[in-house]
């Protein structure tokens, strides 16, 4: 049995038609072989469970799923739309019910598809439209020939149904350029074409110019509109057939949002004191950005007080009805940055949760206020530098907050990069009890390990100590959790990156005597004397020492170097005496320093042989060797390095 499409005008039609559809095959089953594998249906439930978004929609989808039906519209996030996806591409679901969005692209085995109506939202299909969908069916190379079924709504509709789109032409193309529908395209030309004629040119270059050259007459109406808006913003002027664009304009013309959205925002922060964030995401929700669908309409419901809002913040553009749709999307974003779960917004807001899913805020609504701000930030940057100064950083962070949907307190998880999933984020916040990444910093893994799994612990530690610290102290504090995850003798670690003189130089014996193919022979006990504190030698793996070229056995002069009571870097003096102290026999020659080693210390060891090892990268050695990961001739390899090596390129050594 073959798999079917199914095209519905709108987003409500795929679900009535998706659950009529369910309801008739849960009907029927004891009597009909639907096919149904029930565990790959539960599977394909379970990982639209797991995805970002809960709300009814959502619901909705998994009823359908029980009966092997699905559907998909723009409503639905895209991880629940590629599960659906790939449900169908391997025949679990048996129909989807779509509308358009599914036929871009689309590359699935489908034998039938039926369109149940010939629109596309409330508009009319073109031809070419009706033709797009019905050609989804019998795919070349997936499937057999197929089917496409196009319904009429009544009998007397039959006939010019089929004269129109079945047997109907291929509508003409039409050229896109409107400049009083889109003036970022005016502004963008004119910086190559600053000219009435230069335009015209190009514009005789383009599919509008195709048929019969282009006049001023024929753009004029447009051109003067949008002229006398952009002239109003202060970011174009035309005279004596030249267009003259201003530093304002041209820092918009570079932007992808309407020239009117950024005047929009800039007017706001132009005519108050300070930002009230809700007016500023009303004045953004009121950008032509938003017209073509993308305001959230409430159930039944309006604002008393959208009038009063209206005229206070000039946006007397949008009609009062429409208005209502402005605020209700400000005021959903505004609570989605209170890091308060979106189906409770809805539910709080009177969100129509029938038509709009948590996924339009996500990953349609959000998007654009995150680029709007961006873009204004940018703008000004470049043209206002003064309102940048006051407003730039301010709308930055916004833009972040939203992106994430986080609290000014939450967004540092995400921008610092320890958790930018935002559901995870506000538990931490609120569940776990840590407020700031900072304060990552001073729990430890173990009490984390008691909210969360020890995997995620270990991660969020990690992230905080490479995010939030640097240096010496970022490279101290990522060994003791290395030493941690490896189950290691905490304590001696972390004395070994704190102790000064002879308490460092037994830490770091110590420490390589725990190597099982290390021996290590201590000579200068007491501390600073005339021999290297130990030589050490290599395993092979018959038991006996590993051996240089000329038969004896490899042998490594280590000294050890501390300044932490000091405060100060061990220098060149201090970490290259082991040349002076170590047998001419010597094959490598090693010191370990603590905290860090001065550049020109670092200079002189690479051209004497020496191998410096601060204590974080001698940690991170002992970590990697104390578990095994060396064999006898990488050990030697290592050993034999010049120079110094830092914490990292001791765990991004391949030796």
């Amino acid at each position: 049995m073959g798999q079917a499409l199914v095209f519905a005008p709108t987003r409500n039609d795929t679900k009535r038609t998706a659950t009529s559809l369910a309801n008739f095959i849960n009907s029927r089953e004891r009597s009909q072989d639907f096919g149904l594998n029930r565990a790959a249906l539960k599977s394909l439930k379970e990982q639209i469970e797991d995805g970002p978004d809960s709300g009814k929609t959502e619901g909705e989808l998994k009823n359908c799923l029980d009966s092997g039906i699905g559907f998909h519209h723009a409503g639905l996030s895209r991880h629940a739309k590629s599960v659906l996806e790939e449900g169908f591409d391997q025949g679990h679901i048996k129909a989807v019910v779509a509308t358009s969005t599914l036929a871009a692209g689309v590359n699935l085995p489908i034998k039938r598809v039926f369109i149940l109506e010939p629109k596309l939202g409330r508009s009319d299909m073109l031809v070419s439209q009706y033709k797009n969908l019905a050609g989804r069916a019998g795919r070349p190379r997936i499937d057999e020939p197929g089917e496409s079924v196009l319904f009429a709504t009544n009998q007397n509709q039959g006939i010019p149904t089929v004269a129109n789109y079945i047997n109907g032409d291929i509508d003409p193309l039409q050229s896109q350029i409107d400049f009083g529908e889109h003036y970022d395209v005016l502004l963008n030309l004119v910086r190559s074409c600053p000219s009435m004629p230069k335009l015209l040119e190009f514009l005789n270059q383009t599919f509008l110019g195709h048929a019969q050259d282009v006049t001023h007459a024929d753009i004029g109406d447009g051109v003067g509109e949008a002229v006398t808006d952009l002239s109003r913003w202060n970011m174009l002027e035309f005279s004596s057939n030249e267009f003259h664009l201003s530093q304002l304009g041209t820092a918009a013309s570079k932007q992808l949002i309407s020239p009117h959205s950024i005047h929009l925002v800039i007017n706001y922060l132009q005519t108050t004191e300070e930002i009230d964030i809700q007016h500023l995401l009303i004045t953004i929700a009121a950008s032509p950005e938003f017209d073509m669908g993308y305001r959230l309409f409430m159930a039944g419901k309006y604002w008393k007080q959208r009038d009063e809002i209206r005229n206070e913040l000039n946006l007397t553009h949008i009609e009062t009805d429409e208005f209502d749709n402005v605020i209700t999307t400000a005021l959903v974003i505004y609570d989605w940055i209170g890091e308060e779960q979106l189906t409770t917004i809805y539910e709080e807001r009177s969100v129509n949760d029938d038509y709009w899913g948590t996924a339009d805020v996500r990953e349609r609504i959000a998007p654009i206020f995150v680029r709007i701000l961006s873009s204004v930030a940018e703008v000004l940057e470049e043209a206002q530098s003064a309102l940048h100064e006051e407003y730039g950083d301010e709308l930055s962070r916004l833009a972040q907050r939203i992106d994430f949907g986080l609290s000014e307190e939450g967004v540092p998880f995400a921008t610092h990069g320890i958790e930018r999933n935002r559901r995870r984020v506000i538990d931490l916040r609120t569940r776990v009890g840590i407020d700031s990444p900072d304060d990552l910093l001073d729990v430890s893994v173990q009490e984390l390990a008691t909210k969360m799994k020890r995997r995620r612990a270990l991660r969020y530690k990690r992230r905080a100590i490479n995010r939030l610290l640097d240096g010496t102290e970022r490279d101290k504090e990522a060994v003791l959790l290395d030493v941690h995850e490896q189950g290691l003798n905490a304590e001696a670690f972390r004395n070994l990156l704190s102790t000064w003189e002879i308490e460092f130089q037994n830490c770091v014996i110590n420490e390589l005597d725990r190597v099982s193919g290390i021996e290590v022979n201590e000579v200068d006990e007491d501390g600073p004397g005339y021999d290297p504190e130990a030589y050490c030698y290599i395993y092979s793996d018959d038991g006996g020492y590993l051996q240089t070229y000329e038969g004896k056995p490899f042998e490594i002069a280590l000294e050890c170097k501390s300044k932490v009571e000091l405060n100060g870097e061990v220098g060149t003096d201090d970490a290259t005496e082991v040349l002076k102290k170590a047998r001419d026999s010597s094959d490598a020659l090693v010191t370990v320093g603590a905290p860090a080693f001065t550049d020109e210390a670092r200079d002189a060891a690479r051209e004497t042989g020496v191998l410096l090892l601060d204590a974080p990268a001698f940690a991170a050695a002992m970590v990697r060797m104390q578990q095994g990961e060396f064999a006898p001739e990488q050990l030697l390899e290592f050993f034999s390095q010049r120079g110094y090596l830092s914490r990292s390129d001791v765990y991004d050594s391949e030796v």
